[in-house]
This record gives structure tokens, C-alpha cells and sequence, in this order.
């Protein structure tokens, strides 16, 4: 709604209405008795192909840049969407691409997920380790990778959240 009826196109404006919105839903539930203690941590890319550059804001959730064999984050703010009075702003990130770029979005449910030899959570360090060993691959490649590594390190553990990475290239194809 916010992108077709109103719109608006800039990720950190997004988020706000976002956060407007869930926040306002939250507060009625409260009237009516229920008490909602929950929000959403999302992320927005909005790419400029001809320019050559994306646009990123993010609720809790950050953005991973591999240019030249080098991972650079693009942090999210510490704002939940719906548990954050109205008025917060988001940051909105401009970043300048290049040709081989990937960019790499993702929940986090892969590093929070417990397993290895000590059933500790597999952490960012060594996610952001793993996609620098595998980005030069082919996606299918990089997709069986990763699946591959999460069930080894699950080693028997139930999952403990929803688990979603997505990996592009945001410059292959473009017109």
C-alpha cells in the first residue's frame, strides 16, 4: 500500500509508515485487552539499475555487500517496526555498485541456530565467513552450500526459527 497507493519508494520512509501502521494495530489490541509484545525485523533494497546504486534501510536487519572478494555490512537500526513510538527514523543507506557486486539479504535464523560440538548459535562471524568462501560460486551452488552446512551444524537440533537467505547480483542482466 505504502509503495502503490501512496507512493513512496525510500526504504527509511517505508519502515516509518511501516512502523506507524503495526504500531497503531498493536495499540488497538491493547485497548481491547490484548497485549501484543512482538514486531517485525525486515529489511528494503530498492535498487537503481541505471544509476548504478540501492538504496537500504533495515529494522534489526542487516545487508551484506561482497565487492572484490571483501564483505562490507550495511547495518539496519536497533528499531523493531510496531514497538517503536511513532516518529522513529530509519536510516536510509545509498550505496554505489559495481559490476560483480552481490548483495546478500537475510534473517536470523541461520546464526541464531544452535548446533556445532559445543550446540552453540552459528553467529555472524562465521556466516560472514561462509559466504566470503562461497560468493564467487553459482547461486545453485551457494544455495546447496548453505543448506548443506546448517543441517551439519544442526547435528540433531530442531530448528529454532525461519531461516531465508537471498544472495543477487543486483547488476547482472540489467537494460
Amino acid at each position: 500500500k505504502t509503495i502503490n497507493e501512496e507512493n513512496i519508494e525510500k526504504p527509511s520512509r517505508i519502515l516509518a509508515i511501516m512502523n506507524k501502521g503495526l504500531e497503531k494495530t498493536f495499540s488497538r489490541e491493547k485497548n481491547i485487552g490484548t497485549i501484543i509484545r512482538d514486531g517485525m525485523d525486515i529489511g528494503l533494497c530498492v535498487i537503481d539499475r541505471k544509476q548504478k546504486r540501492f538504496e537500504y534501510a533495515g529494522a534489526f536487519f542487516p545487508l551484506y555487500l561482497v565487492r572484490d572478494d571483501m564483505l562490507i555490512e550495511v547495518k539496519g537500526d536497533k528499531y523493531i517496526i510496531g514497538m517503536n513510538p511513532e516518529g522513529i527514523e530509519y536510516t536510509n543507506h545509498e550505496v554505489d555498485l559495481k559490476e560483480d557486486d552481490i548483495i546478500y539479504i537475510f534473517s536470523d535464523g541461520y546464526v541464531d541456530q544452535f548446533g556445532g560440538q559445543e550446540n552453540k548459535k552459528f553467529m555472524y562471524r562465521r556466516f560472514r565467513y561462509l559466504l566470503l568462501k562461497i560468493h564467487s560460486l553459482p547461486f545453485e551452488d551457494q544455495k546447496a552450500i548453505l543448506e548443506e552446512n546448517i543441517t551439519t551444524w544442526m547435528s540433531g537440533n530442531s530448528q529454532v526459527d525461519d531461516i531465508m537467505v537471498i544472495g543477487f547480483k543486483p547488476l547482472e542482466g540489467k537494460r
